[in-house]
């Protein structure tokens, strides 16, 4: 199929968003004419503007995924011919006066072990390569109503199980500010497509912040919502205890209008004072991350503390409660997998089966045990929050390292994320500036269950204040 070129640059130019350079020699801004790089509510705002087609944004991402993804790998499908059609679609709706909401036309991606209707689902891994779902999961079908256009799937961690995103078939992202580098994982080519500019948002999946740390790896936005607030029906578990689904963008806005249509509802628009706005910093790092904070972490930690309080006013010390450890992700992750490994083990990586093969020794009533406890600790998660409305906390702790040195799953990527997936909490992390080497950091903003809007509207306005946004040279 041969497709249209663009034929209103000068419109699409207009409506692109500012994006914010910093002073590191190695980013620059994505050409202005390339309609791809626009936020996604800035397409939006466009789209029913009449400024540009829905066919245009497609056709712009499709090219920019050709002319540069086989140096960065993040989709194992593209359907370009579906999105094409779906584009054209759009597009007639919108001339018959039949918007289907803020996401109609916008194009977008799922990662690959999300089940889309008649595109392969093989979560990375040969076991899963001929499986082809007859049905979209719950949140496809959620955001299809929406209007989006659904460019393909997107690479991950074999079957989600890692947090570097370097064990994947047939091979694994790479990261779009150094190809030599991992995008952190599991949800690894939803980052990378989203900081490359090959879609406007994608949907991630994350367990112990397989969200977060790609997204704070790869310099963009990505938001765990509260556990159970968007459906996991028709998605791979890993383990259906931990797992959330959430949306990877350019900024907290775009995050908001994916949030909105993924949920089926809209979200409350800013209707919180951010004057007065509580804030609590997390500043004990053995508590909650991997390792403590470098003090490169903690001065850029406490930059981004300042910034925040000239928003919100003074910033106290804060504290979460962690659960105790338990193995609930091992023995589901082994329950859900368990029949494919014993037929055929050689269809993992010997790495992810030694992972799944960990939850074997798990018992029925130890699970059962675990799960109890843990739903107790989420019930009482909320009054961690009596004195403080968020916390803040860096995102992953070190920069990126290379695809050669990530050879352990859960290893090199320091994160301050668990926590969060054991409490069932939200967490959105922002881009926060950059490593010496250039290469990004990340924030973490966290609220009680269901404080998505005021975790949002906080995240805006240091956005706007803060300037961090940048994009890779690719």
């Amino acid at each position: 199929m041969k497709l249209p070129s663009l034929n209103r640059r000068n419109a699409i130019a207009a409506g692109i968003s500012a994006i914010a350079v910093s002073a590191c020699g190695r980013s620059t801004p994505f050409p202005p004419e390339d309609a791809a790089v626009a936020d996604l509510s800035a397409l939006a705002e466009m789209l029913h503007a009449g400024k540009i087609s829905s066919l245009e944004a497609t056709v712009a991402c499709i090219a920019r995924i050709e002319k540069y993804d086989s140096k960065f790998n993040t989709f194992i499908t593209l359907d370009r011919a579906g999105a094409v059609a779906a584009a054209r679609r759009a597009d007639a709706e919108f001339a018959a006066g039949k918007g289907r909401g803020r996401l109609h036309g916008v194009p977008i991606a799922i990662k690959d072990n999300i089940d889309v209707a008649g595109l392969p689902c093989t979560a990375a891994s040969p076991a899963f390569v001929h499986r082809q779902p007859t049905d979209d999961a719950e949140v496809v079908k959620r955001l299809s109503a929406a209007g989006v256009i659904i460019l393909g799937k997107l690479n991950l961690h074999e079957v989600a199980y890692g947090a570097t995103g370097s064990i994947s078939y047939p091979r694994p992202a790479r990261n779009p500010w150094d190809a030599g580098r991992i995008t952190g994982g599991s949800s690894s080519g939803p980052a990378a497509a989203v900081a490359a500019g090959f879609c406007y948002g994608a949907v991630g999946t994350d367990t112990g912040g397989s969200i977060r740390i790609p997204a704070a790896m790869c310099g963009v936005a990505g938001l765990k919502p509260s556990y159970g607030l968007v459906s996991a029906k028709g998605v791979m578990p890993l383990s259906e205890t931990y797992d959330h689904i959430g949306p990877i963008c350019r900024s907290s806005a775009d995050i908001r209008l994916m949030l909105a249509a993924m949920t089926g509802q809209a979200l409350p628009s800013r209707r919180f004072s951010l004057s007065g706005l509580r804030l609590g910093a997390l500043r004990e790092p053995l508590s909650y991350c991997d390792t403590a904070y470098s003090p490169e972490i903690a001065a850029a930690f406490e930059n981004a503390l300042r910034l925040a309080a000239a928003i919100a006013g003074p910033i106290v010390d804060a504290r979460l409660d962690s659960p105790a450890p338990d193995r609930i992700i091992e023995a589901e992750a082994y329950r859900f997998h368990a029949a494919t490994a014993a037929a055929s083990p050689g269809l993992y990586d010997p790495r992810t089966l030694a992972s799944i093969m960990e939850g074997a020794s798990v018992t029925d009533a130890e699970l059962a045990g675990a799960r109890t406890a843990l739903t107790a600790a989420r019930a009482t998660a909320g009054k961690a929050f009596k004195d403080v409305d968020l916390v803040l906390i860096p995102t992953v702790l070190r920069t990126p390292p290379t695809l050669a040195e990530a050879t352990d799953p859960f290893d090199l990527t320091d994160a301050c994320t668990f926590i969060f997936n054991q409490l069932g909490l939200p967490a959105l992390t922002l881009p926060c500036g950059a490593f010496g080497d250039g290469m990004p950091m990340g924030l973490t903003i966290a609220g009680p269950p269901g404080a998505e809007d005021q975790l949002l509207t906080f995240a805006e306005a240091l956005e706007a204040r803060a300037g961090w946004r940048r994009s890779p040279l690719l």
